[in-house]
């Protein structure tokens, strides 16, 4: 702490006193700068977690909670470093025909149809899902490595799909999962 103390104080100079450098310093060194952020629990591989607020929001960390549970986060340095589970719930899945264009969102439903695997203009992959709530239909668009699951379903399977991006193209909602998406399979 000294030694970055040190920079700060010729870095500044008399452009600040003793406790201002001493602030810096602890921001630095990450003993400062703790954020608190309620959301509501939606998943986690062990790594990395989805809390839903106004739309989802991806963390580094891990959070054991249940599916809609109110979790208060401390998070330093884009890490959660400590959670406080509360005793809210409420549905963190948006319902298919309530989905927004242009925002993230967290949905569920069964698979209702199996496209194909294509390679587009660009050389990645994709692959086509359609999925249903019962209410409402869907087009899952797996990228790249998401590919694989297109691979582990079939008609029936409950998915479960975290930060997925939903846009619009030919009048038909398309649910886009790439790297910053997470899906959980739920065999029938």
């Amino acid at each position: 702490m000294d030694r970055i103390l040190r920079e700060i104080k010729e870095h500044f100079g008399e452009l600040i006193n003793e406790d201002a450098a001493i602030t810096l310093a602890e921001y630095r060194l990450g003993k400062r700068g703790i954020r608190r952020v309620q959301g509501y629990f939606a998943y986690s591989d062990g790594e990395t977690t989805v809390v839903v607020r106004d739309s989802p929001e991806v963390y580094k960390g891990f959070v054991s909670a249940k599916c809609g549970q109110l979790v208060e986060l401390f998070i330093q340095n884009d890490l959660i470093i400590d959670y406080v589970p509360k005793n809210e719930f409420r549905d963190v899945f948006t319902p298919l025909c309530d989905l927004i264009v242009n925002r993230y969102h967290c949905v569920r439903g069964f698979v209702s149809g199996i496209g194909g695997i294509k390679v587009v203009k660009n050389g990645r992959k994709i692959a086509l899902l359609r999925i249903t709530d019962k209410m409402s239909f869907a087009t899952v668009v797996l990228w790249d490595d998401k590919v694989d699951y297109y691979k582990k379903v079939d008609i029936g399977d409950e998915i479960r799909l975290y930060n997925v991006f939903a846009n619009e193209f030919n009048g038909e909602i398309n649910l886009h999962v790439g790297r910053r998406s997470f899906v959980e399979l739920r065999n029938s």
